[in-house]
C-alpha cells in the first residue's frame, strides 16, 4: 500500500476508534477483500465437518464459502448485503444476530471489533465451535502500522487467549499463518 494511502487510512481509524464505528466504505468494495487470504480459509475450513451450518461473521464476498466441506451450510454475516441468505449486521454497533449453526468463523474480523470481550462472549452462543484468526500484537506491535490496516485494537495473545476463555471458547489448536494466529475454538463444555 502506498505511503500517502496508509497514512490517509491511519488517520481515518483514529476517528473510527474515537466514535467505535466501522468503515463501511472501506468494506462495502470487494476490491479490499485480498485474495491471498484464500489460504487462511482453506486452513481454517479443514476445522469443519461435511453438513456442518456455518456461520461467517464480517463475511465480505463470502469467499470462504468456496472452501468448506460437501453439504455445508453457509450463512454469510457481513456490514452491508452480499447477495441472497446474507445476514446485515454492523459488529460493532449491532447485537449478534439471533442464528444457531455448528460452526462460526471469524477469519479476518477480530482486529476492527471495539469490544472484543463482549463480542467473543457473544459468538459463543451461535455455535459450539469456531475458527478465528487474529494479528497479535507481538507480531504487530507499531501501533501506526496497526491503525494504518484498520485496525481498531491491540492484543497481545495471551491477552487475547484470555478474552476466548472468559468468552468460554477453548483453544483445540493454534496454526501460525502468515504473521497470524489460526485459533480453532471450541465452547467450554460442548462435546468434541
Amino acid at each position: 500500500m502506498e505511503r500517502s494511502t496508509r497514512l490517509v487510512r491511519a488517520l481515518w481509524t483514529r476517528w473510527i476508534v474515537r466514535v467505535g464505528g466501522t468503515d463501511k466504505g472501506r468494506w462495502r468494495k470487494v476490491a479490499n477483500f485480498n485474495h491471498a487470504w484464500s489460504t487462511r480459509h482453506e486452513l481454517m475450513a479443514a476445522w469443519i465437518r461435511p453438513r456442518d451450518v456455518v456461520i461467517d461473521l464480517g463475511s465480505g464476498p463470502g469467499r470462504f464459502a468456496a472452501h468448506l466441506p460437501s453439504g455445508c451450510r453457509y450463512i454469510p454475516v457481513d456490514l452491508v448485503p452480499r447477495g441472497p441468505g446474507s445476514v446485515v449486521r454492523d459488529l460493532n454497533r449491532e447485537p449478534m444476530p439471533d442464528l444457531r449453526g455448528d460452526f462460526v468463523v471469524m477469519s479476518g474480523v477480530l482486529e476492527y471489533i471495539h469490544d472484543l470481550p463482549g463480542f467473543l462472549a457473544g459468538t459463543v452462543r451461535l455455535a459450539p465451535r469456531a475458527a478465528a484468526s487474529y494479528a497479535c500484537a507481538e507480531t504487530f506491535s507499531n501501533l501506526r502500522a496497526r491503525r494504518a490496516n484498520g485496525w481498531v485494537n491491540q492484543c497481545t495473545e495471551p491477552e487475547l487467549r484470555s478474552m476466548f476463555a472468559t468468552a468460554g471458547w477453548e483453544v483445540l489448536e493454534d496454526v501460525e499463518w502468515s504473521d497470524q494466529h489460526l485459533f480453532h475454538l471450541r465452547a467450554a463444555g460442548a462435546e468434541w
